[in-house]
């Protein structure tokens, strides 16, 4: 019974992290999202630690699936596109062009304009 457990738990920590990479998405992204440290998540991702139930219904927003879609190991979750108008699509798409360093440039830029 535990070398079953482990293995999906292996299953998982596989499948957080390529449900992540689907959806181009970093870490840090996700993890602010669910607010979880990104370590965190990195650990869930290793395997080296399991997330709580709480933690993965954290997760599956930016994931884009459903608890049952994540825990169904058999199958191959359906690709979600985000519900973007095409302007956010756009940007979305100038974003990834960008380095890292106007990434994080921009992204200051944001929090200090949407800070109350």
């Amino acid at each position: 019974m535990a070398t079953l457990l482990f293995s999906r738990h292996d299953e998982l920590a596989r499948r957080l992290r390529e449900l992540r990479e689907r959806q181009r998405l970093t870490q840090s992204a996700v993890a602010q999202a669910a607010d979880i440290e990104p370590a965190l998540l990195s650990r869930y991702e290793s395997g080296e630690h399991a997330p709580s139930l709480a933690a993965l219904e954290r997760l599956l927003p930016s994931l884009r699936v459903t608890l049952s879609e994540l825990l169904d190991f058999g199958s191959e979750p359906p690709l979600r596109k985000p519900d973007l108008d095409p302007t956010e699509t756009e940007m979305l798409a100038l974003w990834r062009e960008l380095p890292l360093r106007h990434q994080r440039a921009i992204t200051q830029l944001l929090r200090v304009i949407a800070a109350p």
